[in-house]
């Protein structure tokens, strides 16, 4: 009995030193052999690294991989492997990890072949080559003219235009877009002074504030969301079948 007690304990211990060093409540989530398979179903951009629970390197990266991984979240998933785990240490072999930790993106999950980051270990150049590795299939449309011929372009599917005074496709719409990418059409329209929401009879605080707008199949007139600009209201949004229906009106930065 006390030698079974004994086993177990010792089979809890790469788990513990894990939740050690990524809390289990935290941004970062640890990926069993299984779990990692799931995850990469989803064919959503995010960074994994394959570490070891007594590495050093790993102890000076977890802190800066854990902000990078509050500074993205929810729009790319940060999860961590422990290749010291019987049961990941054939997943950690088929990913090529030879050191630790080493750290990978995975662009389109398991999608596309992952790429290894070969920055400086600290948050800033992670969430830059993060923001990097997001595929950016937004249209970009160049003027209000251009706008009609761009709504009669996949007719069969919904269309979301963003105005936005940035002069890049913000991170969370290239999120958006991956997500729905077979559902929904997206696009961006640079609108600096609010002057294009103006012909929509909406006032964007003179191009301060985004706006969202969305043309059911076969519409002529846009659904103008009224919501948080925030990932999951969006994507609560944006999934609907219907997108008329009438949302909590707030305002925020997208």
């Amino acid at each position: 009995m006390l030698a079974t007690t004994l086993v177990f304990g010792l089979s809890l211990i790469p788990t513990l030193v894990s939740a050690g060093l990524f809390p289990a409540k935290g941004p970062v989530k640890i990926l069993t052999a299984s779990k990692f398979k799931q995850v990469m179903k989803e064919e959503q951009t995010s960074m994994v690294v394959f570490f070891a629970p007594w590495c050093g390197h790993c102890k000076n990266l977890t802190p800066e991989y854990i902000k990078a991984a509050q500074a993205l979240d929810p729009l790319v998933p940060f999860y961590a492997v422990d290749c010291d785990a019987d049961e990941n240490k054939q997943l950690c072999a088929e990913q090529g990890v030879k050191g630790f930790p080493t750290l990978k993106s995975f662009p389109r999950g398991g999608k596309t072949l992952p790429h290894d980051f070969q920055g400086e270990r600290k948050a800033g150049p992670i969430v830059n080559y993060m923001n990097s590795e997001v595929p950016n299939r937004v249209a970009v449309i160049k003027g209000k003219d251009k706008l009609q011929p761009w709504l009669e372009t996949d007719n069969n599917k919904p269309h979301a235009l963003l105005l936005t005074s940035k002069p890049k496709t913000p991170l969370q719409w290239k999120v958006l877009q991956n997500k729905f990418r077979n559902a929904i059409t997206f696009a961006a329209l640079k609108d600096a002074d609010g002057a294009i929401a103006k012909t929509f009879d909406i006032d964007s605080n003179g191009g301060k504030e985004s706006v969202i707008l969305v043309w059911n199949v076969d519409a002529t007139e846009p659904v103008v969301y009224k919501g948080e600009k925030k990932f999951e209201p969006l994507v609560d949004f944006l999934s609907q079948a219907d997108v008329t229906k009438d949302r909590k009106a707030t305002r925020e930065e997208l």
